[in-house]
């Protein structure tokens, strides 16, 4: 792999771990987590401490991720999902670390988890971000047709949403697959 090619994908993990090390935080704080109801869509309810030290470990695995150390980043992020196994997107990195460590098998299930927890997601909320959310991950999964018949099937339940309606008038599906991040993300 020309060193370009393989700086260009190391980036594209580390963008996306931090990123989605970014998000879980945001639904964390945005949760609360440390009592009271759960709003639907929200990550179960858990004790502050308990969220904060699998946060530190999210942290900890999205800088492993940037300085290329992806036995760290994976280690840490187990520790992140052993206390917070109900983060998509938690799952979704920890599949991007393993995909870039060549174990692909791992890498697929995480990716799974993910894609099922988006699907609770948008089963309790009907939030049509996380429709969009599946279709990326149907697309790392390599089901195109999967992903594509999804995102006509929300887009027919959903008439008139604009993000659906923005995605799909962009070619959203197209955009990604020619995205050499997703590509390279790809089981």
């Amino acid at each position: 792999m020309p060193i370009s090619s393989f700086v260009a994908s190391t980036r594209s993990v580390v963008r996306a771990v931090a990123a989605s090390a970014a998000v879980a935080a945001l639904v964390l704080a945005a949760s609360g987590c440390g009592g009271g109801d759960r709003e639907p869509g929200a990550p179960r309810t858990v004790d502050k401490r308990v969220a904060a030290e699998a946060e530190g470990h999210a942290s900890e695995a999205a800088f492993a991720a940037q300085i290329r150390d992806y036995p760290r980043a994976e280690a840490s992020m187990e520790k992140a999902i052993a206390l917070r196994d109900d983060l998509p997107e938690w799952w979704f990195s920890i599949g991007l670390v393993r995909n870039r460590l060549g174990k692909k098998d791992e890498a697929r299930t995480a990716y799974r988890r993910a894609l099922a927890l988006h699907e609770d997601r948008y089963d309790e909320t009907s939030a049509t971000s996380e429709i969009i959310s599946q279709v990326y991950v149907l697309l790392v999964l390599n089901r195109e047709s999967d992903a594509r018949k999804l995102l006509e099937k929300a887009s027919r339940k959903h008439p008139g949403d604009a993000r659906l309606e923005e995605f799909s008038r962009s070619q959203g599906i197209d955009r990604l697959l020619a995205d050499p991040e997703v590509r390279a993300n790809q089981l």
